[in-house]
This record gives structure tokens, sequence and C-alpha cells, in this order.
């Protein structure tokens, strides 16, 4: 499971970086404490879009 701790914004608000912590003994998504996911982020570079 990955934990966001921090978002940072430039001058115009824009998110550009996510700061955050990874546990991995919840590799799989099975936390050994019981917690569960509670969301999920899919990733994309920002590249890939370049080609549409």
């Amino acid at each position: 499971m990955i934990t966001c701790s921090e978002v940072v914004r430039d001058e115009s608000g824009e998110i550009v970086e996510i700061r955050c912590t990874y546990d991995p003994e919840t590799r799989g998504g099975n936390a050994p404490d019981g917690r569960t996911v509670r969301g999920t982020i899919h990733w994309v570079s920002g590249g890939a879009f370049a080609a549409l």
C-alpha cells in the first residue's frame, strides 16, 4: 500500500509532485494488520499523451 503524505503544487496550483510512503509488507493488496485499500491510483506519464 502507498500512502500520500504531501502534494506539491506549482505557482498556478497544478500538481507537480506527490510524495508518498510505501509499505512493502502490503504487496499484493493484503495487509497483515487488516488495513484495506480505499482507492487506486493509475499513473500515466505525461509524455504518453503527446502522441494523441
